[in-house]
């Protein structure tokens, strides 16, 4: 069997394109724009870091606020004495807490199913038209 030789690549030819005028000037003005737009975008990442950073210096100090706050609470519970509820008054608190929740679920859930009804009636007599 022949075997086959596996030339080594070449050095680079050097290719040669003749630009007039304004293909030149057209391509320098891309070439141009581009590093422009490029110049843009490094500042707004620039930009966006420092407001990232910023962002979490706030998240920071308002997370050991709240902490304080939360600790201030604790204290203001242990100091201040505990209030007991009468069993006539419990009943109609707990009643009251638990009625009002069903009661806007079940709203929100029919104007949700009604609109959405409306949408797919809207849809059909669009198609038959």
């Amino acid at each position: 069997m022949a075997k086959k030789k596996i030339s080594k690549p070449k050095k680079e030819e050097l290719i040669h394109i003749k630009l007039n005028y304004l293909e030149a000037k057209k391509g320098k003005t891309k070439s141009l724009s581009s590093q422009m737009n490029l110049l843009n975008i490094i500042k707004i990442i620039n930009k966006y870091k420092e407001l990232r950073l910023k962002e979490l210096e706030n998240k920071n100090k308002t997370k050991l606020k709240l902490k304080q706050i939360n600790l201030n609470i604790k204290k203001l519970q242990k100091i201040l004495p505990i209030y007991k509820i009468p069993k006539i008054l419990e009943k109609t608190y707990e009643e009251r807490e638990i009625k009002e929740p069903k009661e806007k679920i079940k709203v929100i859930s029919k104007n949700t199913l009604e609109s959405q009804l409306e949408e797919i009636q809207n849809k059909l007599k669009a198609l038959q038209e």
